[in-house]
């Protein structure tokens, strides 16, 4: 048999509390994970500014390529920024 995952959401007054088991089909789960997931704004919040200053960094989601670029700072200041940022996003799923 397959791997069987089951992910439980349950909503409280913070957000979500989160159970993820893993295993395999037909059998007790051999992994359980349980954690917290906050309220979908503050999610969201942090996933947009992550996002922002992802392609402020140059790139682009976008299939149309500008010719030139302004940076503002260096781009070892905005790798940073993007990496504080991403940081504080994975901090809202622990």
């Amino acid at each position: 048999m397959g791997k069987l995952a089951i992910l439980e959401l349950h909503q409280n007054n913070e957000g979500f509390q989160v159970v993820l088991e893993v295993g395999q089909g037909g059998s007790r789960p051999h992994t359980i994970v349980k954690g917290q997931l906050p309220r979908l704004q503050d999610l969201l919040q942090h996933y947009q500014s992550w996002q922002a200053a992802y392609y402020q960094m140059g790139q682009s989601y976008r299939v149309i390529r500008p010719i030139s670029i302004a940076l503002e700072g260096t781009l070892t200041t905005r790798r940073k920024n993007c990496v504080d940022l991403a940081e504080v996003l994975q901090d809202t799923f622990n």
